[in-house]
């Protein structure tokens, strides 16, 4: 959870760099490795952020997790834009969580 923590500050950190330079890339790529993780950022227009953490010795290649980031933040959207969705609660529809499983068991 520290962890976490700590790369979500990271994330404003870059955020804040790249406004500077019209950066309008989603895919923040690798924050951060540990001796036991990888932690990938990835940041919406609206300014949401994600964070994947992997194990350390996973094969996922760069455009794996980019394309990763991109579905799941196609998800999300679809899940947010439900007029049925209130915003700024947390997320529990089962359809939401069914397609989020379905994403992470295809794998890298």
């Amino acid at each position: 959870q520290m962890c976490i923590r700590d790369r979500l500050r990271s994330i404003d950190l870059l955020v804040n760099r790249t406004k500077e330079a019209a950066h309008t890339e989603k895919y923040l790529g690798l924050l951060y490795p540990t001796e036991e993780f990888k932690v990938y950022g990835y940041l919406t227009n609206t300014q949401i952020k994600f964070v994947l953490v992997l194990d350390y010795d996973s094969k996922a290649k760069d455009a794996e997790v980019k394309n990763f980031f991109s579905r799941f933040h196609e998800i999300y959207a679809d899940t947010v834009c439900n007029p049925f969705y209130t915003a700024d609660e947390n997320i529990t529809s089962k359809k939401f969580e069914e397609r989020v499983n379905d994403l992470i068991s295809q794998g890298f």
